[in-house]
Formats: structure tokens, C-alpha cells, sequence
């Protein structure tokens, strides 16, 4: 008989591609998440899961699945949801920064999709202050927002901020040094110009995007250096330090912000995301 435990554990494996990010999902360790997949192995009789130094992949039985599993867990909770009277239905309009999107995204919308199925989300991402904005001329029901830190507001995650440069070259070792940065009003370009500033290192803004995307691209190329979040660091790129000639860069607040008169089904996708996000690790 198939355990629905570990079929949602599987599922979690499948869509964000890693043991630790699955077992924060599920609120178990990883050893106890590994011990999980051994005994669904068991129970099939075939591999699902393929590890490798990048995470875990599915196997082609482990494709399939995915699928089977997917339906009866959806089966399962459109039931329960309907016998509970949570049969919420509706539209979350929800953002973040695309730096945190794949970081994040899966296993806080993989679980909600999972326990509202009629529930859709539909995800804007941004530099915080354009989130700002959109918050608040309603085009957002709640928002992920990078900010300073401040002891009088409670921080839903910290994030230390980090030079990164590509693994073959030595932009930072260029004067002045090239940057690839943010939105002019974002956290971690406001941290680099601050962090160079008092320690004397000349610099020149090379290239400006709001795509997380178009930096690390212009990182890869090893023309600039850029400053990112540590937990959204690309495993192909290298993060910098005072060795490399850099000075440090202070850390970033992960807050929730809300809309006004937001309606429950985007209430519900708040208190998932307040309750997994500080869980979330890498």
C-alpha cells in the first residue's frame, strides 16, 4: 500500500530537485526524508531518484511516478478540503524578487498548490521597490520584500549579502572595479556602493539590470562582479571575500508585507509562506 507521506515527500523531492529543501517542506531532517524514498523504493521495487553532486533527478520509473502521485495527492486533498469546508477558490496575486524565485518558489508554491488546489497563484517578479508600488495600488495581495535591517521589525529570514564573480576570471581584481548591479533603490546595490565607498576601492558601474538573470549573466562573462543574496548564489559562479581585494558587505531582512484587505485565499498563502520560509534550507 502506498504511504500518502511519502508520496508528498517524493513529490517535494521532484519539484525543487533537493533532499534539504524537500525535508524543510515536510518538516523533517534529511536524513529522515532519505529514509523516507528508501522505503517508497521498497514498496515499488525500482529507483526513483537519481543523487548527483548538482541534487536529485528522477529516474524514467520515478517520471511516472511523479504523475500517479500527483493525482492522488490532489485527489486526496480536493476531499479533504471539501468535508473541512476549506474548499477555498480564487487568485493570489503574489511577488518576489526573480532572484528568489527559484530559491523559494517551489517548495512554498509546490505545498500550497498541494493543500488548495483551487487556489491559483499568480507570481509577479521584481525589484522590492517596484513590489512597493504594486502593493500598494493593489496590483499584489502580499509581496516578499528585501530591506534593511531594523530591530523594530521582525525579519521573517536574514540573508547575508556576497560579492560573486565567475569562476574563470578576475574582474575583481580590475580598477576600478566593474560592477553589475540592481534597481538604483535596491538593498544590496545601495550595500556595495556604501561597503566600496568607505573602503576606498574605486569602481564604475558596468551594466545595471532588474532581472536576476541579466546579472548573472554579465557575471558569467567575467566582465563584473555583482553583489547577491548567499542563498541565491549560482552553484557555477564563486562568491568573493577580503582575499580577493573586496570588503565585506553587511546581511539583508526577508520580509512579508501584505496588501490592504486582502481576501482569505491570499491570507492562507500568507500564513504558509510565514510558516515555511524561515525553515527554507541551503
Amino acid at each position: 500500500m502506498l504511504d500518502l507521506d511519502l508520496l508528498r515527500t517524493f513529490v517535494f523531492i521532484a519539484e525543487t530537485g533537493s533532499l534539504s529543501r524537500a525535508a524543510a517542506c515536510v518538516h523533517r531532517t534529511q536524513s529522515a526524508v532519505s529514509m523516507q524514498m528508501r522505503r517508497l523504493e521498497s514498496v515499488i521495487g525500482k529507483s526513483l531518484l537519481e543523487r548527483g553532486s548538482h541534487g536529485v533527478r528522477l529516474t524514467a520509473t520515478g517520471g511516472r511516478m511523479l504523475r500517479q502521485a500527483q493525482k492522488l495527492l490532489r485527489l486526496h486533498d480536493e476531499t479533504l478540503a471539501e468535508i473541512t469546508g476549506e474548499n477555498l477558490s480564487g487568485l493570489v496575486r503574489f511577488g518576489l524578487a526573480d532572484d528568489y524565485a527559484e530559491t523559494f518558489l517551489p517548495p512554498l508554491i509546490g505545498a500550497f498548490a498541494a493543500r488548495y488546489p483551487r487556489i491559483g497563484v499568480e507570481v509577479t517578479c521584481s525589484p522590492t521597490p517596484e513590489l512597493r508600488q504594486s502593493l500598494k495600488a493593489g496590483r499584489l495581495d502580499l509581496a516578499l520584500l528585501t530591506v534593511v535591517p531594523n530591530a523594530q521589525k521582525k525579519a521573517m529570514r536574514r540573508e547575508r549579502l556576497v560579492w560573486v564573480g565567475a569562476r574563470d576570471s578576475s574582474a575583481e581584481s580590475i580598477a576600478p572595479l566593474p560592477l553589475a548591479l540592481s534597481h538604483p533603490d535596491s538593498v544590496d546595490r545601495r550595500a556595495a556602493l556604501s561597503a566600496l565607498k568607505k573602503a576606498g576601492r574605486s569602481y564604475r558601474i558596468a551594466y545595471e539590470s532588474g532581472s536576476f538573470a541579466g546579472l548573472t549573466a554579465v557575471v558569467r562573462s567575467g566582465l563584473a562582479v555583482a553583489v547577491l543574496a548567499r542563498c541565491t548564489v549560482p552553484r557555477d559562479l564563486r562568491i568573493l571575500s577580503d582575499a580577493d581585494g573586496l570588503p565585506a558587505l553587511p546581511s539583508a531582512d526577508i520580509v512579508l508585507a501584505l496588501g490592504s484587505g486582502i481576501a482569505p485565499p491570499a491570507r492562507r498563502l500568507a500564513e504558509r509562506v510565514s510558516s515555511m520560509l524561515p525553515r527554507l534550507g541551503f
